[in-house]
């Protein structure tokens, strides 16, 4: 009798041991997550690469404090509730829950988009990502991976209609960053920071004779994986393996770590440049987008955002999935705006047959700058 006892005890305490490893290395995996935003890649690359996992290590605290429930374990259910409510402010960044939808009561649309250089066409050989800028009747198009407005015009008298709609254009080819707009733009030029491949670009834009913009187009740096590469790392995902676990992480780090440094030091590039010209220009509104390659949760998320709004998380709703990659669906394209405005609503809709990316429509409503 006492042999038994002992045995469920000691598989008792073995239990509890489990419970609180398991516990404590989630806690420290998500709690490193939560550290991305302030936690440069120049100096650990630890945080940024938690935060790629972010949506996973958020189900897994939850089906702790799930379990905890069940089991009546009352201190580790508290303990994971206060965690989660400690990071509300990320998650809803994450997973805004707002409904609103585009309206004709706009007073101003911007669509940000990475077009993937129009190699997707359709019957006719029109690129599919035209037809959608076609129908998007913005008023300012930032174009990352785009094409010259020479050779949009090259694909029919129908794209030569869409362009007249936007006579003030900007094109930088070796950064593929097209700017079509409605409104004139004053000024302009590129953002010197180190990059393999990518690039911003900044414009001043005058809405009317008393008001301007200043627009800052990004494509901050891609980890150009090959098809290969990402089957590899599809791999990892879907058959993990303890033994190979080192090797793999290795080999993550490797391949993704250069990227994210880079993309560090061009999203402080990019904030600093951006006050200078709000120091030099004095713009009305300020607005920053584009393919940033990075969450929501990110050290350059947060750097270039600064204290601005992002349009989809104050008026978007759920995950917002912008890149189409199986099994990479992150929020990757972004909107920031300051100034007298107010984002009305922000979408991202699913145009796979288009692009590797979704475009971000954003609808405004421009204030009284006495507001």
């Amino acid at each position: 009798m006492g042999d038994r006892r002992h045995r469920v005890s000691l598989l008792s305490a073995t239990g509890k041991l489990i419970w609180l490893v398991v516990m404590a290395v989630a806690f420290l995996l998500y709690g490193g997550a939560l550290l991305s935003p302030v936690v440069s890649p120049l100096k650990t690359q630890i945080p940024a690469f938690l935060n790629l996992s972010f949506p996973v290590l958020l189900l897994g605290i939850v089906l702790l404090l799930v379990c905890a429930l069940i089991m009546r374990l009352w201190r580790s259910a508290v303990a994971c509730l206060l965690l989660l409510l400690l990071s509300g402010g990320y998650i809803l960044t994450y997973f805004p829950l707002h409904r609103t939808s585009l309206s004709e009561e706009r007073d101003l649309r911007v669509v940000s988009y990475n077009v993937a250089n129009m190699a997707l066409t359709d019957e006719e050989g029109v690129p599919r990502a035209l037809r959608i800028l076609e129908g998007s009747d913005a008023d300012v198009i930032c174009l990352q991976e785009g094409i010259s407005p020479e050779q949009i015009g090259r694909y029919g008298k129908k794209c030569r209609q869409f362009l007249s709609r936007y006579p003030y254009r900007r094109f930088y080819a070796d950064d593929r960053l097209l700017l079509l707009s409605r409104f004139d733009i004053i000024d302009g030029g590129m953002i010197d920071y180190k990059s393999y491949a990518n690039g911003s670009a900044w414009y001043l834009l005058r809405i009317s004779p008393d008001r301007s913009l200043l627009l800052v187009n990004n494509h901050m740096e891609s980890y150009s994986l090959g098809s290969e590469e990402k089957e590899t790392f599809r791999g990892y995902l879907t058959k993990p393996s303890l033994e190979e676990m080192k090797n793999r992480l290795l080999a993550i780090k490797r391949r993704l770590g250069p990227s994210l440094n880079v993309r560090a030091g061009a999203a402080n590039a990019v904030r600093d440049k951006v006050r200078s010209l709000q120091r030099d220009l004095a713009p009305t509104y300020t607005i920053i987008c584009g393919d940033f390659n990075d969450t929501p949760m990110s050290y350059c998320y947060s750097r270039i955002r600064d204290d601005r709004s992002d349009a989809f998380v104050q008026t978007g709703r759920g995950m917002g999935v912008s890149f189409n990659e199986p099994l990479y669906a992150f929020r990757i394209d972004h909107l920031f705006y300051e100034g007298p405005l107010r984002a009305m609503a922000a979408e991202i809709p699913s145009h796979k047959d288009c692009s590797d990316h979704n475009p971000l429509l954003v609808d405004f409503k421009t204030l009284d700058t006495k507001e």
